[in-house]
């Protein structure tokens, strides 16, 4: 299990019961893959008083589903699917429940206002892709 988060990568070998469930649910259920979805942002807790609920994007691989959404370095991430957003981790989550070519309906606050994009979830690509994959950052605003 791939885990990118505060510009540094982890691997983990464990995974938790709850989330091998939907693993093995996805099997069973004849889909014809169990590879897990992935939306290609880098998430962090903001530290503002007022957005304790929700998540900011500080990294969007450029040409994943994230860029492709429209997602942009800076948004404050509210909901998914209606289910508000408690935090990074609550998030990272709930991603990891969800499988390649489901739609989100991602809930996001930009320059104050808020707004709600589209994006289509793809398989992770492999490591070695990922880490070759250019990092939309603060430094590339005007992306």
């Amino acid at each position: 299990l791939f885990i990118n988060t505060s510009g540094f990568s982890s691997v983990g070998f464990a995974l938790p019961s709850n989330e091998l469930r939907t693993v093995v649910e996805r099997l069973l259920s004849n889909r014809l893959t169990a590879k897990l979805g992935w939306l290609g942002v880098n998430l962090a807790s903001p530290l503002i008083e007022n957005t304790k609920n929700s998540t900011k994007i500080f990294g969007i691989y450029k040409g994943g589903p994230a860029d492709k959404a429209g997602l942009k370095y800076g948004d404050i991430v509210l909901s998914v699917n209606d289910v508000k957003v408690a935090n990074a981790d609550a998030l990272r989550k709930q991603l990891r429940k969800i499988g390649a070519g489901e739609v989100l309906r991602i809930t996001v606050k930009r320059a104050g206002k808020e707004m709600t994009l589209t994006a289509t979830i793809e398989p992770r690509p492999s490591d070695s892709i990922v880490i070759k994959m250019p990092l939309i950052t603060e430094l590339d605003l005007n992306h």
